[in-house]
């Protein structure tokens, strides 16, 4: 059986972060534009949270987006206790919070055409955060929490775009090719950390653990 994608980081002498994205939503499920609303999980996303230990080994550290549905979904990893941080949070999509993908794209057509251009400095309706500005904040946030050790496991759950932005630096592209890394509730994205950089180990990983964690 080939390596699970943190031990291949491992091997390198790196450090493995798990990027994991929340369990689903109501919002989710009807396809809504969920930023900064802090919605709870619904029955099905409580189940994927569930099982969210089964999946991994036991992280050394925990860290979650406050928003609720992040923060429910952190907590089926503990211990550790998961640690809430700021800049892990969604994107605020100001006006489009709560609608649904079709009525969004017509009521603001000026929007999407200059998001799907290059999404780095455009402000949705009703905001005033951009897509750059979240990755700038979130991966500051996340460098100052690694520590370089191999040995020392970290997962880090949040949201759909913080979770594209992270791995678009990762990949060493810009944000124009967010869309190649969106993953689903409950997917995760594995990065190595070298100490000074990271690295894409892997996008939307379906590995299990078979051994004691």
């Amino acid at each position: 059986m080939s390596a699970l994608p943190w031990d291949r980081v491992r091997g390198r002498g790196h450090q493995a972060v798990l990027l994991i994205r929340h369990g689903r939503t109501a919002y989710n499920d009807q396809r809504r534009f969920l930023g900064v609303t802090d919605l709870a999980l619904d029955a099905e996303g409580e189940r994927q949270a569930a099982g969210l230990s089964a999946r991994l080994p036991r992280p050394d550290a925990v860290y979650t987006s406050p928003l609720r549905r992040a923060m429910q979904s952190a907590l089926a990893l503990a211990p550790p206790v998961p640690v809430p941080v700021p800049a892990l949070r969604e994107l605020d999509h100001g006006a489009l919070e709560g609608l649904d993908v079709p009525t969004a794209t017509a009521r603001y057509p000026a929007f999407f055409a200059a998001w799907n251009e290059d999404p780095r400095d455009v402000i949705p309706p009703g905001s005033a955060e951009t897509l750059g500005t979240l990755q700038h904040g979130a991966l500051e946030a996340l460098q100052d929490r690694l520590s370089g050790n191999p040995d020392t496991l970290v997962a880090c759950v949040t949201h759909q775009l913080v979770i594209a932005a992270l791995s678009c630096a990762a990949a060493s592209e810009t944000l124009i090719s967010w869309r190649r890394y969106t993953i689903p509730n409950v997917g995760i994205t594995v990065l190595g950390w070298d100490g000074s950089a990271l690295a894409l180990e892997e996008v939307a990983c379906s590995g299990t653990v078979t051994g004691p964690a």
